[in-house]
């Protein structure tokens, strides 16, 4: 009897003993209840919300740095790390996990369109000093609520932004085809001949005849019939060509022509005064002048242009004949030398009437002026 008594309270004594050292074994941090001869826990969490200051909403996918102080295993010196970070989505909250609860960190956040911001943070716990009781943390003070964190937008003061953009010497319609030819070199300081010679499909012979498809087409200038011959048109004044071969009613009732070639002068579109002033001279001693000035406003707009063109030619010929009929036989030589000398002026001016964005009246007319004088010096040398 007093043996199994004896073996019962032997019994709870081991039981209830080790019971104590398994509780006292489950705190965290180890090293007999301080952390001091143990690793730092890391049961901490920073959680919040990032904002916009100024509407008050979501920012969005922002990075989320917390920097702090950790020991480098190399060096044995404590530098600065990062701890944790993490991407927001679109409703800007973050959540940073498994932390440590001691020191004091630096949470950086960086949004695309925000100014950078930093703050300092903690949660507020001292290290232990190695005296008993004094090695566990509160574990409510480790789980901190950052808040609704709210960033800046930022604001860039830009000099100047220039777009510099050119359009293709080509663009296709519905009806016709479209051929830029303002910014052809070849043709500076010439005339619509020069200008249409690189314009495919169309042929220029040497007396200034155009041709498209092997029949004469119909020239046209801003849309309506001219009178004005091809090397009475200066090539600066022109914007671009329109190739129409199969002109509508619109163009030609009877249907019947061959084509029409719509030439499109220059007409400055931008706002308030323009103009360009443009000179030239040849290799023969021909020389060109022009000029444009346009000012618009939000209604009208008022154009004018005035070109000169001088225009020198030369030509130059040799013909040699021999003659076997009749006595004696007899060789014929013959050397042409040729010169035309042109000189035209063209005026031009207009006002728009800018009705709306789809209608627009114009008021325009043209004035020409010109003169050739030919000239043709023939030597013909006859051998009998």
């Amino acid at each position: 009897m007093k043996n199994t008594l004896f073996y019962k309270t032997l019994l709870f004594f081991t039981l209830t003993i080790g019971s104590l050292t398994i509780t006292y074994a489950q705190r965290p941090g180890g090293g007999g209840g301080n952390f001091g001869g143990g690793a730092e826990p890391k049961t901490g969490r920073f959680y919040g919300k990032i904002i916009d200051a100024t509407t008050g909403k979501n920012a969005e996918y922002c990075s989320v740095q917390l920097v702090g102080m950790q020991m480098d295993t190399v060096t044995k010196k404590r530098k600065e790390a990062i701890i944790g970070g993490q991407l927001t989505g679109e409703n800007g909250e973050f959540s940073l996990e498994n932390l440590p609860v001691f020191g004091e960190f630096t949470l950086k956040i960086s949004c695309i369109g925000y100014e950078p911001y930093e703050s300092k943070v903690s949660f507020g716990l001292k290290r232990p000093n190695g005296q008993p009781g004094q090695g566990r943390p509160d574990m409510s003070q480790t789980d901190k609520d950052l808040g609704n964190i709210k960033i800046s937008p930022s604001s860039v003061v830009l000099k100047e932004t220039e777009i510099i953009g050119q359009a293709g010497g080509f663009s296709l319609a519905l009806d016709k085809k479209v051929f830029k030819v303002d910014k052809n070199l070849n043709a500076a300081g010439g005339t619509a001949e020069d200008a249409l010679k690189n314009v495919p499909s169309l042929s220029v012979d040497i007396d200034g005849n155009l041709t498209l498809r092997n029949a004469a087409p119909q020239v046209f200038v801003d849309g309506r019939p001219t009178n004005l011959s091809l090397d009475q048109i200066p090539a600066d004044a022109i914007d671009n060509v329109e190739l129409i071969t199969n002109p509508s009613a619109k163009y030609d009732a009877s249907g019947g022509s061959s084509g029409i070639v719509n030439i499109v002068l220059k007409k400055e579109r931008k706002l308030g005064y323009n103009g360009n002033v443009r000179t030239g001279v040849d290799t023969r001693g021909g020389y060109n002048f022009g000029g444009d000035l346009n000012a618009r406003g939000r209604k009208i707009n008022i154009f004018g242009a005035l070109n000169l063109n001088q225009h020198k030619g030369l030509s130059e010929g040799n013909t040699y004949r021999q003659n076997f009929y009749g006595a004696p036989f007899t060789n014929l030589t013959q050397q042409n030398e040729g010169k035309m000398n042109g000189l035209f002026a063209t005026g031009r001016a207009g006002v728009d009437f800018l009705l709306d964005n789809r209608n627009t009246l114009t008021l325009s007319g043209n004035y020409t002026r010109g003169k050739f004088r030919p000239g043709d010096e023939i030597t013909t040398t006859t051998d009998y």
